[in-house]
């Protein structure tokens, strides 16, 4: 399968929003608006008792956090890893947290549609990565012969796959296999493997600055596919917990969607 790599630059709170009332209507893709708005925040924030309590709109707890403050005022929700916003501005700030409200149903609601395959995982993934403020992701689904293929991907590193890149290329397709074969969510620090790596052997590994998170799409009891998403490697290790708690929930839908495709007969 061909790839395009590209990237994007961040924007703000308000212009996010603009985007999103834009597109706000479904099935209609939104990219490549979406995606634009999902980079990386650029200054650590972290769960403290000196931070600052806001209630998640998603999992409705209250965690006491230090938000980064650019390009936006926002922090990951330690506790499921939705995106949650600060900001001065009362009306700004209730809008931003029913929109990530509205991304997590919206997945929900996708999930029930009958689209194709490729449409809805566009849709889940540009979904996902707003809500998680992640910079890039991708789905893989098991083909009939037992085969991961790449289904939809956003902003993924021209150095992961790159053909100057073979060894990483295939490290990164051994780390695919390993999560297949466990079939449980996990995460990968940058530039490490996973497990002891066997000189003999390539190693199952993360060769990017990113760390990378992956939840398995499972439907009936055998895996149907995998997420993967790159997150900022400097956010506080509960949140990165959040984030994969939100992953394997949003897999869930996922399933339901693989599962509803297979008695539709799609």
């Amino acid at each position: 399968m061909a790839l395009c790599w590209w990237r994007a630059s961040a924007i703000g709170l308000d212009v996010f929003l603009r985007i999103r009332k834009k597109h706000s209507h479904l099935p209609t893709p939104l990219r490549p608006a979406l995606p634009a708005c999902t980079l990386k925040a650029m200054s650590n924030a972290s769960c403290t008792p000196e931070g600052v309590p806001h209630r998640c709109p998603v999992c409705g707890k209250t965690p006491t956090v230090d938000p980064s403050s650019f390009p936006t005022p926002d922090a990951p929700c330690p506790h499921c890893g939705s995106l949650l916003w600060f900001t001065n501005r009362p009306g700004l700030a209730k809008e931003a947290r029913l929109e990530v409200v509205r991304l997590a149903a919206e997945i929900g609601r996708l999930s029930e549609e009958n689209l194709d395959q490729t449409t809805y995982y566009g849709e889940f993934l540009q979904r996902l990565l707003v809500a998680m403020a992640a910079p890039a992701g991708a789905i893989w689904v098991l083909t009939d012969d037992g085969q991961l293929m790449l289904e939809y991907q956003i902003n993924m590193r021209a150095a992961l796959v790159s053909p100057q890149n073979v060894k990483d290329q295939q490290s990164h397709d051994e780390l695919l296999r390993e999560v297949l074969a466990k079939a449980q969510p996990c995460m990968v620090p940058p530039n490490s493997f996973l497990g002891t790596p066997d000189p003999k052997q390539i190693a199952p590994g993360n060769h990017t600055v990113f760390l990378v998170l992956f939840a398995p799409i499972v439907c009936n009891k055998e895996v149907a596919g995998i997420i993967e998403v790159w997150q900022d490697p400097k956010r506080p290790v509960d949140a990165y917990r959040g984030f994969l708690q939100f992953m394997v929930k949003m897999a869930g839908y996922a399933a339901g969607f693989v599962g509803n495709a297979k008695t539709d007969g799609k």
